[in-house]
């Protein structure tokens, strides 16, 4: 029996997507000891996606899984990196410690009503959280703490070294572009091309890039827009009616697709469509009780957004499943075979805490609770797939 396509998507959601880290460990793990026993449930992982946090844990198994320099990827690399990428940014030095301690106090604060400054990255507070990290810096904290290009490029020392033509796994991030409103997806697909894929609308997918990936993860009101260079847009044009190239500004990716998936299906890669695609669920679908404080209701806000475009794109999934099923034999059942979605999700004890100023509490500890739980929760649900698993969306509840 060939083993099954897997695709695996990556919510966002800050610090909370550590569980993210775990699961993904943990399937990794399965994956390479069922392929060594030759488990008849074995899968190939061919794609994997993410958004802001999620992009971050999808791109680190994607590299550990890419030829490289010269070598080939492995599962044991994809595992080494993304752990690395969560050692490397949680707090470690005595000033970092006492930064991430403060920060999460203050964040603590405002969910109980305490009145901060709004922050502006382009405004006065923006400058001064410059100035701020500059101190942090000189006092002793590591570029990878406080800054996301220093930490990609230490987790991914050999990207410039990839060798695309051998890339058989495919990664999506997903963005917002600021100024067309379009939703962009940055796909390894296309950087393998060399080409960018400009088409009409308001979907474009872009070659795929560490400035995508920083993308994904730019919070508007906590940086100010990432900038992807020289690029087209389907409706910019000169006086001459030309194709006009202009930097891209990208917000982060919960505003479109939280995180990609139509794409696995529209747009196949080499090893083809998925048969199943695996959701982490880092923002919780339901709450048991009615938000009344101000950060609480700001809080599901911002769970209901990242959850509505995923739901959308994997609803339509759902109606694609049932017209191939109601029409077999025909073309359409014959180009649309089925795919399954499945959920995996933490405990709904663990969905329930989960508060804004969580979501960048940087504690080793914190961090590792949740990378603790993902890891629980993947082997018990690895156990019982195929058949003892549920399926979308029932399976996306918790109630």
């Amino acid at each position: 029996m060939k083993p099954k396509k897997i695709a695996i998507a990556c919510q966002g959601g800050g610090i909370h997507a550590a569980f993210t880290c775990g699961v993904l460990t943990k399937i990794l793990e399965t994956q390479k000891a069922w392929a060594d026993t030759q488990d008849p449930k074995q899968f190939d992982i061919i794609g994997i996606s993410g958004t802001s946090a999620g992009a971050l844990c999808a791109l680190m198994v994607w590299y550990g899984l890419a030829p490289k320099a010269g070598a080939p990827g492995s599962i044991g690399e994809a595992v080494e990196r993304i752990n690395y990428l969560w050692d490397t940014f949680a707090a470690q030095t005595p000033v970092e410690v006492q930064h991430n301690a403060l920060s999460v106090l203050l964040l603590k604060a405002q969910e109980k009503g305490l009145a901060l400054p709004e922050h502006n990255p382009y405004g006065l507070t923006g400058l001064a959280a410059d100035s701020a990290l500059l101190l942090l810096g000189l006092l002793g904290a590591r570029g990878d703490y406080l800054d996301f290009n220093d930490l990609l490029n230490d987790c991914c020392p050999e990207f410039k070294r990839i060798d695309w033509s051998k890339v058989d796994v495919r990664c999506l991030v997903g963005a917002i572009e600021v100024l067309s409103g379009n939703h962009e997806v940055f796909d390894t697909e296309l950087r393998g091309a060399g080409t960018s894929a400009v088409e009409p609308g308001w979907r474009q997918r872009r070659p795929f890039s560490l400035d995508g990936v920083m993308a994904s993860g730019t919070l508007p009101h906590v940086l100010r827009a990432q900038h992807v260079a020289n690029l087209h847009f389907p409706y910019e044009k000169d006086a001459k009616g030309n194709p006009k190239a202009r930097d891209g500004l990208y917000w982060d990716g919960l505003y479109s697709q939280n995180p990609p998936v139509r794409e696995f299906l529209t747009e196949p890669g080499k090893a083809g469509k998925p048969e199943e695609i695996w959701v982490i669920r880092i923002n919780p679908q339901e709450r048991a009780t009615e938000p009344r404080e101000t950060e609480e209701i700001r809080d599901r806000e911002n769970e209901v957004a990242g959850n509505v475009s995923l739901n959308q794109e994997l609803d339509f999934i759902r109606t694609v499943n049932n017209w191939a099923k109601k029409y077999p034999g025909t073309p359409f059942a014959n180009d649309h075979q089925p795919v399954t979605v499945r959920t995996l999700k933490m405990r709904h004890s663990t969905a329930q805490k989960l508060r804004s100023s969580s979501k960048f509490d940087r504690s080793p500890s914190y961090i590792d609770d949740l990378r603790r739980e993902g890891s629980e929760m993947a082997e018990k649900w690895l156990e019982k797939w195929p058949s003892a698993v549920g399926e979308y969306p029932q399976d996306a509840s918790y109630l």
